[in-house]
C-alpha cells in the first residue's frame, strides 16, 4: 500500500527519490518514512526504499551492513551480496520470509548505490535501472503521471511531485502526504515534504 518513484537526472549528475507516507497493519492505518539512509563499511551511502512490507523497512534500518566486508568493485555483485547476507539472516532467525509467490506482481524494494537505480523482485531477483523505477500499489498511476509530466517539460523533480500528487489523490491505497529526496555526491537531503491529514480511508 505506497507508491515509490525514483529517477537520475542526467542535467545535474543527481537522483530523486519520492515517496508517498502511508503504511498500515491490519488493524491500523499510521504514516511511515519508507526510505532508509544506510551505508557500507567505506562510507558509500545506500538507499534503501521498501514498498509493501512495513516490518521490513525496520528490519533494513536496524541491519549493520559494516558487518559485510567485501565491498566489491562492482556495486552489482555489492548489492546482491547484501541481499544475500539479509535473506541468510532472515531464515537463520525464522523471521517472516520476504518471498510470496502468489504476490509476485511487481518490485518490493528499490535501493540507490552509486549512482545506480536497482529493483528488486519480491523473489530477490535484482534488477539494474536505466533511468527510472516506480514500486508499489500505485504504481500504475505514478508512472504514467511521471512519464506525461516529463513529456510536458516538467524537471524531474517537478514530475516526480506530480505523480506522486496524482497518485495518492486517485488512489485510496496511497496518502498521507509525501517525501522527496534528493541524492547527489553520496549524501542524500530531504528537499520536499508535504503531509496529509486524512479521517477514515474506506
Amino acid at each position: 500500500m505506497t507508491v515509490i518513484l525514483a529517477s537520475k537526472d542526467l542535467s545535474n549528475d543527481s537522483i530523486y527519490i519520492g515517496s508517498d507516507l502511508l503504511s498500515s497493519t491490519e488493524y491500523n492505518v499510521y504514516k511511515k518514512t519508507k526510505i532508509i539512509k544506510k551505508e557500507d563499511k567505506d562510507g558509500n551511502l545506500i538507499v534503501f526504499a521498501v514498498a509493501g512490507y512495513t516490518w521490513l523497512v525496520d528490519y533494513i534500518k536496524n541491519y549493520d551492513l559494516k558487518i559485510i566486508n567485501d565491498v566489491s568493485h562492482s556495486p552489482y555483485n555489492y548489492i546482491k551480496k547484501v541481499l544475500f547476507c539479509m535473506y541468510d539472516d532472515l531464515l537463520e532467525n525464522a523471521l517472516i520470509p520476504i518471498y510470496d509467490e502468489e504476490k509476485d506482481t511487481c518490485s518490493n524494494i528499490i535501493i540507490i548505490y552509486k549512482n545506480n537505480i536497482y529493483s528488486i523482485q519480491s523473489n530477490f531477483a535484482i534488477l539494474e535501472e536505466d533511468n527510472y523505477e516506480v514500486i508499489g500499489s500505485g504504481y500504475p498511476t505514478a508512472t504514467g503521471a511521471f512519464l506525461a509530466s516529463k513529456m510536458a517539460g516538467l524537471s524531474i523533480k517537478k514530475s516526480i511531485e506530480s505523480a506522486l500528487k496524482i497518485t495518492i489523490d486517485n488512489n485510496k491505497s496511497c496518502g498521507l502526504g509525501y517525501e522527496i529526496y534528493k541524492i547527489k555526491n553520496n549524501e542524500i537531503k530531504l528537499i520536499k515534504s508535504k503531509e496529509q491529514y486524512m479521517g477514515v480511508i474506506n
